[in-house]
């Protein structure tokens, strides 16, 4: 006799969210290991953080202006550029550090096998989590820069907050030194400078 239930065949597709997952989890393992190394490498990279921010607010308790640039609107600056950074530090630099040994040591194709999307792997199999520090420390930086008081929370002069046809926010800066070339493409929000 023949069983009407049909099973459902597994997915060939990995679940990208999990895998993430397991990569954050083996990095977490990875710098728990060494607690002290990370801790540490936590610590120095909030000082020089510090040390960045101590340096312009004594520049700024001297000048209330540097080349037309004031203090938040050079603290959005400082704080867009640190966050660029510690994101590509801590999704991309172990990865691409790593790559060239991959191809020299010959797995490179043992990863080009796996059935999961290749860039995705080889781009985020190790993660830096000592630089979610600097993700958050800049986060927080570009916040009160951006949100400071006087502003009213507006953008400073110079940021523009651009939509594009897929509705992904970014900000882009926009100064007399650096003309925004393609400005057909820039829908401004209104209510922003």
């Amino acid at each position: 006799m023949k069983s009407d239930t049909t099973t459902q065949p597994a997915s060939t597709h990995p679940s990208y969210l999990r895998v993430f997952t397991m990569f954050l989890r083996n990095a977490l393992i990875r710098d728990m290991t060494f607690r002290s190394n990370f801790i540490v490498e936590i610590i120095t990279r909030a000082f020089w953080f510090t040390a960045q921010l101590v340096l312009f607010e004594l520049i700024y308790q001297s000048v209330n202006r540097i080349n037309d640039w004031s203090r938040y609107e050079y603290f959005a600056f400082m704080a867009t550029g640190m966050l660029i950074n510690a994101i590509v530090e801590t999704f991309f630099m172990p990865n691409c550090a790593n790559f060239s040994e991959l191809i020299r040591k010959g797995d490179l194709d043992f990863v080009l096998l796996k059935p999961i999307d290749t860039q995705f792997l080889i781009s985020f199999e190790k993660l830096n989590l000592a630089m979610l520090n600097q993700v958050l420390l800049a986060i927080c930086l570009l916040v009160y820069s951006l949100w400071a008081p006087g502003y009213g929370g507006y953008f400073p002069a110079g940021y523009h907050l651009c939509v594009s046809d897929h509705h992904c926010c970014f900000l882009l800066l926009q100064h007399d030194d650096y003309p925004l070339q393609h400005q057909h493409l820039v829908r401004t929000q209104p209510g922003f400078v």
